[in-house]
């Protein structure tokens, strides 16, 4: 009796592992289609989320072409189409949490760069979204040394949500969210916004008041988006008229 039931304890032992592999192979094949749509922007889910249904979207469409090849996937979806699972691994709360994952490695690995590269530059638009939610966008632009190659790199962190649309409350956030990202405000050499008085303003703008709190020995340099493009453009006119 004691062999049958080490017997059994193995099998289930087996059992056990190879689901832990298959599940580690369905996780995999979710996060490889998840990569491949946020690298071509393309949208995740559409108006149904069912297996080999229309409108279905781009996800479990990947999913669907995997299934013809893969015996793993395929597997997958035979248990779910026969609702023999109802816990799976192809649903929008696995989609949304793999998405979040990526995007803090992703942000874990800009951080790190921008470390290494010590100085930084701030661009920031201030925009209300559909919802008329008040935000700043915060972009990050640096020098990559990071490899042989040095290049200049610039990455969106974030929309920053704002109650207090004052310069004063916009700077507020911007320093919170510096902070939270571990990111050293006084190794910021450049600004760039947008021409709102409350971002660029000469005496209550955020690009003023982020002066004030900066040290002599990183003396900031600011511009204003629209006004530097004008300047450009203002350049290349002298320089084209000079021909």
């Amino acid at each position: 009796m004691e062999e049958n039931g080490e017997n059994v304890d193995v099998n289930l032992g087996a059992e056990n592992v190879d689901s832990e592999i298959v599940d580690a192979e369905n996780v995999d094949n979710a996060n490889k289609n998840v990569k491949f749509l946020a690298k071509h922007n393309l949208a995740f889910r559409g108006s149904n989320e069912r297996l080999y249904q229309n409108s279905n979207e781009n996800f479990l469409g990947l999913i669907e072409m995997l299934a013809e090849f893969d015996p793993i996937v395929q597997e997958h979806v035979r248990c779910i189409t026969d609702d023999n699972v109802h816990v799976h691994f192809l649903g929008h709360e696995i989609q949304n949490e793999l998405i979040l994952l990526l995007a803090f490695a992703i942000k874990n690995e800009i951080i790190t760069k921008v470390k290494q590269a010590k100085y930084f530059s701030m661009i920031l638009d201030y925009t209300p979204d559909v919802s008329y939610q008040e935000q700043i966008s915060l972009i990050i632009r640096y020098v990559d040394v990071s490899s042989n190659f040095v290049s200049v790199e610039e990455f969106f962190l974030g929309f920053l949500n704002v109650n207090d649309t004052t310069g004063q409350g916009l700077l507020d956030v911007l320093q919170d969210d510096l902070k939270k990202l571990d990111i050293d405000i006084l190794y910021v050499w450049g600004q760039c916004y947008d021409n709102g008085s409350n971002m660029k303003g000469k005496h209550q703008g955020v690009q003023n008041k982020f002066l004030d709190n900066a040290t002599l020995d990183n003396a900031t340099l600011e511009f204003c988006c629209r006004r530097f493009e004008e300047t450009l453009k203002h350049n290349e006119q002298c320089d084209i008229d000079g021909k």
